[in-house]
């Protein structure tokens, strides 16, 4: 933390920062670059938000923007992530400054909340090279896709031949014929693939940079973190958890419960009957989880409004703990198998065999963008979606569960190494007196 205070470009031109610099002013000015790096997070989120929204667009259209197959949603949601944590800065300043205990604790707790957000999304920045090919290629047409349009498709062609539709679209046999019928014409693929090839470059450049950016604020918040925790002191940081256990469980359990929710309940699962009955289990064992995990945090609040006054209360509170421990390492193997199953299944999807009717019917479910043509028929449904769109996508919402259940599991074992260590405390602790 000190090495990074002392040669970061942004303080080059400030006072000499010395070596023997206190915990205090070291934190202060990785607070500075905290707040930094989450403002430029922020300012790309409403450009993303901006450029796709500018427009009169329809609720539908909307919502398919903040689809979680879309790198734009990542984007704008680590702009929210962003916002909180500079808004946290912003408020920190003078907390770190006159040391006021119950604000360090609270900007302590701030950053145990927005550092796992931080995580998901970045990571699935990185995860989505492969998937943004196949969402610029189907949601093309939309209204939110109408700046792109603008910006990348030969002038006066963003309305018009740009938006050719896969195939021909529905009344036609050939994207040939749908250009020669409406613009008498045969150029229109060829202005489209152009354009669509420039957006996925910049899109690249983009999520690539958004992504090691978002890294590089992680780093800064964990080291801010850990510096702050001992400034605050052992002792006091662990009594904090011990009376906020509830609190600081409840965003894995909102985690559970979104994720349980995606898979089983969100038209673009990959658990529904034509998809994968082998991983349905997978949503049914995040709502498992976020069952665990409330217990464990009913626990936590008996645990932290019960005092110890007497050897009987003392008993009472030591199994809750174990209780406590026993249910954590139980959600702790659960999100583990989550984790394996969600690996062992992303192996397997290229080898799934596809026939037309499974993958026609996967498409016009999965079709979040309005893509596909012929879903109320019995025979060619979705001819716009080819098996190898449809693998990369569902590869994608496989790699969202890992990531979930890596970031759950890693809650988990936090939450049971803190449970050892107040049975440690717990076992010395003294009641009768002479």
């Amino acid at each position: 933390s000190s090495a990074i205070v002392r040669h970061a470009p942004c303080f080059w031109c400030s006072r000499r920062f010395e070596t023997s610099a206190t915990d205090r002013a070291i934190l202060l000015r990785l607070n500075v670059l905290c707040a930094f790096f989450a403002a430029v997070q922020v300012a790309v989120g409403i450009f993303v938000a901006v450029s796709q929204w500018r427009r009169e667009i329809d609720a539908d259209d909307r919502l398919r923007t903040l689809t979680p197959n879309s790198w734009t949603s990542y984007v704008m949601i680590l702009g929210l992530a962003g916002l909180g944590v500079l808004i946290t800065k912003l408020l920190a300043r003078r907390v770190i400054r006159d040391m006021d205990l119950a604000g360090a604790l609270r900007y302590m707790w701030a950053i145990y909340w927005l550092l796992p957000i931080e995580i998901l999304f970045v990571v699935g920045l990185f995860d989505y090279s492969g998937v943004t090919d196949v969402w610029v290629k189907h949601a093309w047409t939309i209204d939110a896709m109408a700046w792109f349009r603008e910006q990348y498709c030969y002038p006066g062609t963003a309305y018009t031949k740009c938006v050719v539709p896969i195939g021909g679209g529905e009344s036609y046999e050939s994207e040939d014929d749908w250009c020669e019928a409406m613009y008498n014409a045969t150029d229109c693929r060829e202005i489209r693939d152009e354009a669509q090839s420039e957006l996925l470059t910049t899109s690249y450049a983009l999520m690539t940079a958004n992504g090691i950016w978002g890294v590089l604020l992680i780093v800064l918040l964990f080291l801010a973190l850990t510096l702050l925790e001992g400034i605050i002191t052992a002792p006091i940081v662990r009594s904090s958890k011990q009376a906020n256990i509830p609190f600081w469980l409840t965003l894995p359990i909102i985690g559970c419960i979104v994720g349980g929710s995606l898979l089983l309940f969100s038209p673009t699962t990959v658990t529904g009957d034509d998809s994968s009955d082998q991983v349905y289990w997978i949503g049914v064992a995040f709502f498992a989880c976020a069952g665990t995990f409330t217990i464990a945090a009913l626990l936590g609040w008996f645990m932290s409004a019960f005092s110890v006054l007497s050897d009987k209360s003392k008993r009472r509170k030591h199994i809750a703990l174990l209780c406590f421990i026993n249910v954590l390492v139980l959600t702790l193997l659960t999100v583990v198998a989550i984790f394996a199953a969600s690996v062992i299944y992303l192996s397997s999807i290229v080898d799934i065999e596809m026939d037309d009717n499974m993958r026609g019917n996967i498409a016009c479910d999965l079709a979040t963008a309005s893509s596909c043509t012929g879903c109320d028929e019995s025979e060619q449904r979705c001819p716009e979606w080819t098996a190898e769109d449809l693998q990369t996508m569902l590869q994608s919402q496989v790699k969202q569960s890992a990531i979930l259940s890596a970031i759950l599991a890693i809650y988990a074992v936090t939450a049971i190494r803190f449970g050892f260590d107040l049975r440690k405390h717990l076992s010395r602790y003294q009641i009768e007196y002479v």
